[in-house]
């Protein structure tokens, strides 16, 4: 089984996509680079599989985003977020819940885990461009404060 699609080398501003949807990964993708080609995107299948990825990294190595499903097996996103935030290697990278669920239930409890936001994924074209915009803006913050504070 493929557990990740696509790379992070160092050079590049990184978005460590974790959904178990392999269309939605691959649609953000291209929307997400025709807004920015430099736009180093992973997408890790399984919450798991994710945590696994980002204790092999070294600090410089992190992605400076994440965006999350929450409706994944073996570790969900809520429990993704719980394990991440409490830990101090990665409790800094600022994540972001993508989800089908349009319940505010599990918009308020993501950002009480910690996420800094919550989207609910479009069923348009458009929609996805919209939302991948965000994320590019997002992730240009991020680039920006790890520069700047280190």
């Amino acid at each position: 089984m493929q557990y990740f699609y696509g790379m992070l080398p160092t050079t590049k501003p990184g978005l460590l996509f974790i959904d178990d949807d392999p269309d939605d990964g691959n649609e953000l993708k291209i929307s997400l680079q025709a807004i920015d080609p430099d736009i180093n995107f992973l997408q890790v299948f399984d919450g798991w599989n994710a945590i696994m990825h980002l204790q092999k990294l070294l600090p410089h190595e992190q992605p400076q985003l994440i965006v999350l499903d929450i409706n994944m097996r073996i570790i969900n996103g809520f429990e993704f977020l719980k394990i991440v935030k409490e830990d101090s290697r990665f409790k800094k990278i600022p994540v972001v819940v993508y989800s089908t669920s349009t319940r505010p239930e599990h918009k308020t409890l993501s950002i009480q885990l910690g996420a800094v936001d919550y989207f609910t994924k479009p069923d348009t074209t458009e929609g996805i461009e919209v939302i991948a915009s965000t994320f590019v803006q997002k992730l240009s913050h991020a680039v920006q404060l790890s520069t700047t504070f280190g």
